[in-house]
């Protein structure tokens, strides 16, 4: 519920059903949320329960480091059912400044979860939460039993899937309401033109098209300048020229030294955008790195075999006269990193996974050894989506009596 609680010249508009709201003329005059005062020229509640001891006693205790703006570790959460449901086992997750950190992973695998913990929506059964200083852990018998504290929340910017806005209210009132508690940190007509936002100004947020929601709301989640931006979905239902636009904002922040999360089944964005990539899936982190270190896992090998009656002049190998066995590819495999895939196809030997420039030399090498040219070795890039998949889903499992190597499409694992 919030209410005027001072400024008698203020304008009294309404936000939905039963729910008005003031917008006073004056800079410090202030509203009541849910029984607490907030004096909107500040941006900070003042009363009961917001106390500077209190404050303190949820805050980053003395002397830890401050660490990155985002480190979750341990995480774990399980929904209440028959039987109950773990959405989150042993997660984790980082965003350092200055860099936009993609969250990858199905449908499911706990994406949505893992940054409602991060912006203390929901606390975890047991686990690290580090967010922008204030340090909680969870878990144990003398672990934080308390969220994210009023004066961090400030320095978050949040933008979930759906919610999160008053929808029966026009977007004016809704802009302005979040640009006063922000304190005006963005200048009104930077707020209103940040996202286009001047034509929805007076339609109701509910009656928007899912793109026009979202660029609200995404307005919304920076006003108050974040240290921390935390995103699910943010350009879904938008058009070109919005996307365009949203990124340009996005890495404009960067540029300032803001950490980005942003959770995206647009493989798209996350290979031309993205600085970090952490891959969920079943409620476990399944892998960690840069995007650069990921990308080289698709890298991808191709020798071709030669289908000539003869040898070429001064060739001779087992590979030599296009033909290749099972002991053969399984030579070049024990050669290789583990994981890397040697498999028989059309036309020659294609090698695939996490590829080191170690083992682009080691197949070279085993190329001239068996006969063929080196110099018609092809080096390729399997794309993000090849890669995510191999991470996230096992390879399927040979028939039952047969081998692992077919004679069409042999593969060596």
């Amino acid at each position: 519920m919030l209410r005027n609680s001072g400024d008698p010249a203020s304008a009294d508009r309404a936000i939905g059903a039963g729910v008005r709201v003031a917008f006073p003329t004056s800079p410090t005059a202030s509203v009541t949320v849910d029984g607490m005062r907030t004096r909107l020229g500040q941006g900070r509640p003042k009363g009961s329960g917001f106390t500077q001891a209190g404050r303190a006693a949820r805050e980053r205790p003395a002397g830890t480091p401050a660490g990155p703006p985002l480190l979750l570790s341990g995480i774990d959460v399980t929904y209440p059912g028959r039987p109950p449901v773990p959405a989150l086992r042993d997660a984790g997750l980082r965003a350092d400044g200055g860099r936009i950190t993609a969250l990858l992973g199905r449908n499911g695998a706990g994406k949505s979860t893992l940054l409602a913990v991060a912006c203390g929506l929901r606390t975890p059964d047991a686990g690290l939460v580090h967010v922008l200083g204030e340090v909680h852990r969870h878990g144990s018998p003398r672990g934080s039993r308390r969220g994210l504290s009023i004066s961090t929340r400030e320095r978050l910017g949040v933008l979930l899937q759906e919610g999160g806005a008053y929808t029966a209210a026009p977007v004016a009132d809704v802009l302005r309401l979040h640009w006063r508690l922000a304190a005006a940190a963005v200048p009104w007509a930077e707020a209103v033109d940040m996202f286009d936002c001047g034509p929805l100004l007076r339609r109701r947020l509910g009656r928007l098209s899912g793109g026009e929601q979202r660029r609200v709301c995404l307005t919304l989640a920076i006003l108050s300048r974040p240290g921390l931006l935390l995103l699910d979905e943010p350009t879904t239902g938008m058009d070109l020229p919005t996307r365009e636009r949203t990124w340009q904002v996005l890495e404009s922040l960067r540029a300032d030294g803001v950490a980005i999360v942003l959770s995206t089944h647009d493989l798209a964005e996350v290979s031309e955008h993205a600085d970090d990539v952490t891959i969920i899936d079943e409620g476990r982190v399944r892998h960690v790195s840069t995007l650069a270190s990921l990308l080289t896992r698709g890298r991808t090998l191709f020798i071709p075999l030669t289908h000539e009656d003869e040898p070429p002049a001064g060739r001779s190998g087992a590979l030599a006269d296009g033909r290749v066995d099972h002991a053969t590819l399984t030579a070049l495999a024990r050669r290789l990193t583990p994981g890397v895939r040697v498999q028989r196809r059309r036309g020659g030997v294609e090698v695939s996974g996490p590829l080191t420039d170690a083992d682009l030399d080691t197949a070279r090498a085993w190329a001239d050894e068996a006969g063929l040219d080196p110099a018609t070795v092809a080096v390729g890039r399997a794309d993000l989506a090849t890669v995510v998949r191999d991470l996230t889903e096992p390879p399927p499992a040979p028939p039952a009596g047969k081998q692992s190597v077919d004679q069409d499409d042999r593969t060596v694992r």
